[in-house]
């Protein structure tokens, strides 16, 4: 039970961002598009060096090339039974002891909510830089979420 505690604690103290945009789609239309492998090269051109290393229905191994954190591998799990999509960065990790967001589609009156939620861990060398870290990510996925929402509010 001490074990739990101290996770339980301990995850409540990593740094998360929770952001929802309204698509201008059906959940079906918005949860297919965006688990498709080369969605992320649709909207932000700088995910033209992602090349994809692994692919089946429920799991997407990727690696983007050329990054300013060097190469990025992460692994995109679909569930659609739920209309979830979970993205967890794989290693090499550095800065982070694990980073992973969760994409949940949900019907709303106007189309689509998407809920998009970013939770990493530092690891302790550059936990002095955690709120810069932070800024930067939720920066980024603030301009992808925009680009999504542009994507499917002013086109098709």
């Amino acid at each position: 039970m001490r074990d739990q505690e101290i996770f339980l604690n301990r995850r409540n103290t990593m740094p998360r961002i929770s952001e929802e945009i309204i698509l201008n789609c059906s959940r079906e239309k918005a949860f297919n598009e965006i688990s498709k492998a080369d969605f992320m090269k649709e909207i932000d051109p700088a995910a033209l060096n992602t090349e994809i290393l692994f692919r089946n229905e429920r799991l997407i191994h990727t690696i983007s090339r050329g990054t300013p954190s060097g190469d990025v591998e992460l692994e995109m799990v679909i569930i659609p039974e739920n209309f979830t999509i979970v993205l967890m960065r794989r290693p090499p990790l550095t800065p982070f002891v694990y980073q992973l967001s969760i994409k949940t589609f949900s019907e709303h009156k106007d189309g689509t909510l998407l809920k998009h939620i970013n939770e990493f861990e530092l690891a302790d060398n550059f936990k002095p830089g955690e709120e810069m870290v932070l800024s930067v990510i939720k920066q980024n996925d603030i301009l992808n979420l925009q680009r999504t929402k542009d994507y499917f509010n002013n086109s098709k």
